[in-house]
């Protein structure tokens, strides 16, 4: 997948923005760096994270990572 802004590939732990894309179906989506677009954190419906390694690549919400970095901090 690539950035709907620069067009560069989306890497791994890169920090995104996952945008519904709901005239393509219901789980559609698009994606651009937080680099390229900040402006979309303040928009409502637009999901903040980043991508991780898996079988296929796993969009991870930032909430999400900020909860399990502070759990890993309190061990």
């Amino acid at each position: 997948m690539r950035c709907l802004s620069c067009g560069e590939e989306i890497g791994l732990g890169r920090r995104v923005f996952m945008i519904p894309f709901e005239d393509y179906g219901e789980d559609a989506y698009l994606f651009a760096h937080h680099d390229c677009i900040p402006e979309l954190e303040s928009v409502e419906g637009i999901l903040d994270g980043y991508f991780v390694e898996g079988s296929e690549p796993i969009f991870v919400p930032r909430q999400l990572v900020e909860v399990l970095e502070g759990a890993k901090e309190g061990d």
